[in-house]
């Protein structure tokens, strides 16, 4: 007769936990220290990052772990691509010998893979070394041999190595007589030589950091209601351009300079004052800089604008002169985000927040919030955009979609906001924005006006439309 061994409950439940608490211990935290550099050439001083970047790997015992850069369309050597330079890596601590630890990287993809031949739990440490030169077209151009702007964000490529199993600890940045940090992560530790912010509990997208070099920002404090805002305009303006040198010509004289101030100041109160009125449940403290997005003939400015997670906001000189602005601060009053896996995630990100944007700023004169919204409809056929594909079929905000998603989506909600009753809807919409839903999805909006009143036959038909 054979014997069964009896395990107790209790010691069942032991036994699993000692096993998940074994699978558990493993730890891999990473941590950034950062510098200048500057490189002199025959024109001028271009500045760009020295980033140590130092991984600490606790009982690792899986055979490969690979790290990536993650956004490889702009992993490139083109003056405009953003460019990973001069990447070495080294063990610097290890627990006995390093042969069994194999690292390589693979400069084209973008990635670096950590090999542990014999699957044993191993304590190290991978420091690893590399220059960061951000995109040029996504930063202010350089005046009289300086930039007025450098920025590392996530938005256009990885300036660090992400892996899901990988856990961010902190960001040193030396200080730089040029430059001051803009970084809305905490500030743990601050001294003569440096700032050290916590990254520990922030998301990939939210880990943004802008260099900003005062000679050339004008300031201005704005309180409306709870929110506080630091906008900062660029002191050398002119859209003159220097043939020889290639850089944008510094004119502090120009007469308008002061009426241009003046200017942006009362065109932003305008446009963000209705709209913070409807946020007043939470306080908003940003910082806001114009920066300069050129096209290629360096003369015609974008419209455009950057509001990078927890961060700071950058937009171009003519979202101050419209509704764009009050765009991008809406990103930050909002509660709700999109879940970027989720088909129709550019309906929540992005063409719900245009939308409320126009009917905030535009609401009190319905002429003219209707007339914003038909010149939406008319822009998106007069520019050729395609109406062919859903919206919830399009995967990423791109060039090609930005009609479908800022011109015709918008539109296409403002003419069901007609349908059921414009205050109604806008007042439901309002609510919906100041819920606290993280991976929000099309289903969490649908369900969330099916509660509120609207049919499922009038969510289905919207759905359609877009």
């Amino acid at each position: 007769m054979k014997k069964w061994l009896i395990i107790s409950p209790v010691l069942a439940i032991f036994i699993a936990l000692l096993f998940l608490y074994s699978k558990s211990d493993e730890t891999i935290n990473s941590s950034f220290n950062i510098s200048m550099r500057y490189d002199n050439n025959e024109f001028r001083i271009i500045p760009y990052l020295k980033i140590n970047n130092v991984i600490k790997f606790n009982n690792y015992s899986k055979d490969t772990l690979i790290l990536s850069f993650n956004k490889t369309p702009h992993w490139t050597n083109s003056i405009k691509g953003t460019l990973i330079d001069s990447l070495n890596y080294k063990i610097t601590e290890y627990d006995n010998d390093s042969s069994d630890i194999v690292i390589a990287y693979n400069s084209k993809e973008g990635t670096i893979s950590i090999i542990n031949r014999d699957q044993s739990k191993k304590d190290f440490t991978l420091t690893i070394d590399y220059y960061y030169k951000y995109q040029y077209n996504s930063i202010l151009e350089s005046f009289k041999n300086q930039f007025a702007t450098i920025n590392c964000d996530v938005d256009y490529c990885n300036w660090f190595l992400i892996n899901p199993n990988l856990t961010f600890n902190y960001i040193k940045i030396d200080k730089d007589d040029k430059y001051r940090v803009i970084c809305n992560n905490q500030l743990i530790n601050k001294t003569d030589k440096s700032y050290t912010y916590d990254i520990s509990t922030t998301p990939y997208s939210d880990i943004n950091i802008m260099l900003i070099n005062d000679l050339f920002y004008k300031e201005e404090k704005i309180n409306i209601g709870k929110h506080q805002f630091r906008v900062n305009m660029l002191k050398t303006y002119s859209p003159d351009v220097d043939s020889i040198n290639k850089v944008y010509v510094i004119d502090n004289e120009r007469e308008h300079h002061k009426n241009h101030y003046d200017s942006i100041i009362n065109s932003f109160i305008k446009y963000v004052k209705p709209l913070a009125s409807k946020f007043s449940y939470k306080s908003l403290d940003t910082d806001i800089f114009e920066v300069k997005w050129r096209s290629d003939n360096a003369k015609q400015y974008y419209g455009r604008g950057y509001s990078g997670g927890n961060g700071f906001i950058r937009c171009d000189m003519r979202f101050f002169y419209g509704s764009g602005i009050a765009h991008e601060i809406l990103h930050k009053l909002c509660n709700v985000e999109g879940d970027i896996k989720a088909p129709g995630f550019l309906f929540i990100n992005e063409s719900i927040i245009e939308a409320f944007t126009i009917y905030a700023c535009y609401g009190d004169n319905k002429e003219q919030m209707d007339s914003v919204f038909t010149n939406l409809n008319k822009r998106f056929y007069d520019k050729g955009y395609s109406d062919t594909i859903s919206l919830f079929k399009i995967e990423s905000n791109s060039n090609p979609v930005w009609g479908k998603v800022y011109y015709k989506t918008p539109y296409d909600i403002y003419m069901f906001s007609k349908k059921r009753g414009n205050e109604e809807f806008w007042n439901i919409l309002n609510d919906f924005m100041i819920q606290d839903i993280k991976d929000c999805k099309w289903i969490d909006f649908y369900n969330f006006f099916i509660e509120r009143g609207l049919s499922k036959d009038e969510l289905n038909k919207l759905k359609e439309v877009i």
